[in-house]
């Protein structure tokens, strides 16, 4: 058979061409006549080529064995379509591949019958083979380096440069930084919490001389610093996963969006391109609306407010707030789970008209992406941290002010009895503790800011951000895409696509 002797060949070749081998000499050449027949022209040529790269060859295993173990890979007549000859197999099967080594070869064959118009180039190529890269046109690192030029940013560096602006940027940063401590800390539960503390050290400051003692602050540390920047660093860890798990669905849908609204098949008239023709005309609009649709939904469910707090879990009244969040939540899930079918059918009316059966499964592939990162984001959005351990941080910031209540009496004595300094230290120690336990809040749920706090959103995802670019971005690609179908429709017909579109 033709596969049967195109092995053979490639097998003698491939022990020939080794160096040093013991039987260099002794195996029988295989010429390339004897595997495609003698009889007609090709193959003819294809020995006469075959002789004439021969040294080349033993000098350059990609020219050589690269060369014909290509070659060979050539799909052999099938029993479903009969063909006329092996060359025209060969022929076939080169005009299939997109492979420089058959471009060569079926061009210098061309050249050898007498194609004059093929003739200066194929003599370039022959001869030149091996070599190109050797002589191409690399650019150097400088010119690299002024092709990825920002002049904003080297304009923005050129600034930073001078004093004034160092000077102006440190008084900026040193104001936003206290506004920003305001803004976490100056709440109305740190009212509450100093009134308290400050009632409390003034309890022990008037009973001095019975509760005045020098207490360790490792008691504070251990029972509120530690859970605090435990709960912080889990907050932050789950940021950044949201931030990530977002942007990889963001990466699937919008490659879900190119690759249905721009990909093109073979048409029936075997043009490589225009199977996209035979859709229905408002196909682009229709999967653009469902895209749209899918992005809405996904920003609704993650932009539901948050229930998973305490209150609501404890508190017959404040349960309705989770079931009623969960109700819509759940509603969402069901309509997104449509959009995914739509999605799923739009694919099946491509492969309909003609869309290959691998790039369907491709594509079906991104709508597995979507779905699994929509419930990583989907899982980020309803399990939080540790319930117990944000119980507990507020609950010593109640119960702490009468345990270290001696030691501010202890100062209070130690400062010749200064009510204002005692008084001042213990408010300012638990505003800091309260400022901790704000930012762990306003982390908890990375798509919703707290709207307790001032400054909302301040390390949150940018949620509405992030969705408007993909919206732009898939407004963008319909448009492209709608220009792309009105030029191929133009071409189609005869006209000119440049000046119809």
């Amino acid at each position: 058979s033709l596969h049967s002797s195109m092995e053979a060949a490639t097998s003698q070749d491939a022990e020939r061409m080794q160096p040093g081998s013991p039987t260099a000499s002794s195996v029988p050449v295989v010429s390339r006549a004897s595997v495609f027949g003698g009889e007609s022209g090709l193959s003819s040529e294809l020995e006469e080529f075959d002789r004439s790269t021969k040294g080349e060859r033993d000098q350059n295993d990609t020219f050589g064995l690269n060369f014909w173990d290509r070659l060979y890979a050539a799909d052999s007549p099938t029993k479903e379509e009969p063909l006329k000859s092996q060359d025209e197999a060969l022929r076939n099967a080169m005009m299939r591949r997109d492979d420089p080594f058959f471009d060569l070869y079926e061009r210098t064959i061309r050249w050898k019958h007498g194609d004059a118009s093929t003739d200066a180039s194929v003599k370039r190529l022959v001869s030149d083979v091996g070599t190109t890269a050797n002589n191409a046109d690399i650019p150097t690192l400088k010119e690299c380096r002024m092709f990825l030029r920002n002049d904003e940013a080297a304009a923005y560096r050129s600034r930073a440069q001078s004093l004034k602006h160092r000077l102006t940027n440190m008084v900026a940063d040193t104001i936003a930084a206290i506004f920003i401590y305001i803004s976490f800390t100056l709440t109305i539960e740190s009212f509450v919490i100093v009134t308290h503390a400050v009632l409390a050290t003034y309890f022990y400051c008037r009973r001095y001389t019975h509760f005045s003692a020098k207490l360790d602050f490792s008691f504070l540390a251990f029972s509120i610093v530690f859970p605090l920047t435990f709960l912080i660093q889990s907050v932050f860890s789950r940021r950044d996963q949201a931030l990530q798990r977002l942007m990889d669905f963001k990466s699937a849908l919008l490659s879900t969006a190119l690759f249905t609204l721009t990909c093109d098949w073979t048409s029936k008239d075997g043009s490589p391109v225009g199977g996209r023709l035979m859709l229905p005309p408002n196909f682009n609009k229709i999967v653009l609306d469902d895209l749209r649709n899918l992005l809405q939904l996904v920003y609704q469910y993650l932009s539901m407010p948050s229930v998973a707090h305490a209150r609501n879990m404890v508190f017959r009244p404040k349960q309705k707030s989770i079931r009623r969040v969960h109700a819509v939540q759940n509603e969402l899930i069901q309509r997104l789970n449509k959009c995914m079918f739509d999605m799923s059918l739009h694919t099946e009316v491509m492969r309909r008209y003609g869309f290959p059966s691998g790039e369907a499964s491709r594509l079906h592939q991104f709508h597995q992406y979507l779905q699994q990162r929509f419930e990583h984001l989907r899982a980020l959005k309803y399990y939080r941290t540790p319930q117990s351990t944000r119980s507990f941080g507020r609950a010593y910031l109640i119960i702490l002010p009468w345990l270290i209540g001696p030691y501010f009496a202890w100062v209070y004595e130690e400062t010749n009895r200064d009510y204002g300094f005692t008084l001042t230290l213990a408010g300012f120690t638990y505003v800091i503790l309260l400022g901790l336990l704000n930012t762990q809040r306003g982390l908890e749920d990375p798509f919703v800011p707290d709207p307790g706090i001032w400054t909302q959103g301040i390390d949150n995802v940018k949620l509405d951000y992030e969705c408007a670019a993909i919206l732009q971005a898939m407004a963008q690609y319909y448009s492209n895409a709608e220009a792309l179908s009105l030029a191929a429709k133009t071409m189609s017909t005869g006209g000119d696509p440049v000046c119809d579109v």
